[in-house]
């Protein structure tokens, strides 16, 4: 019952809280583990973009519990919802999200390939950073100037 109060004390702080307050909260939840990531996954998938992000930042925090439910969005979630998604999936560089985010090169949104192309030269396994590179070469000038700065903002 305490874990559980925890995590939705928790919660609360991380969407309700100052940026300060959000931070501890996202770094605080990793311990709630998959309890959090079936909290998470539904404000990442139906929320505002401010709410969808901060579940990203916290489901990142949580890390290997997280990716399967995050997979799952990248597959078949809304643009709204992959793209902080993707974002997540970077940053618990995790080399078994390479091929999912392969895919992701072929959606239709540009954001989404862009932000898929990013996280696979970040994170830097062989066949994702090619296959990155290889998308990436087809794009316009600005796209990949975009994609840089995604990369070095991460």
């Amino acid at each position: 019952m305490e874990r559980s109060g925890g995590l939705e004390q928790t919660l609360n702080q991380l969407m309700t809280g100052s940026t300060f307050e959000m931070l501890n909260a996202a770094s605080a939840i990793k311990v709630h583990g998959d309890a959090a990531v079936e909290r998470l996954i539904p404000a990442l998938q139906g929320g505002d973009r401010e709410t969808r992000w901060k579940a990203a930042v916290a489901l990142e925090e949580v890390g290997m519990p997280a990716i399967q439910p995050l997979v799952t969005i990248i597959r078949q979630g809304s643009h709204e919802a992959k793209v902080p998604a993707i974002w997540a999936l970077e940053k618990i560089h995790d080399p078994s999200v390479v091929a999912p985010l392969i895919e992701e090169l072929r959606d239709d949104d540009e954001c989404c390939r862009w932000m898929a192309e990013a996280a696979l030269k970040e994170i830097g396994d062989p066949e994702g950073v090619r296959a990155a590179e290889d998308q990436l070469a087809g794009e316009s000038k600005e796209a990949q100037g975009f994609v840089e700065e995604l990369i070095e903002g991460s």
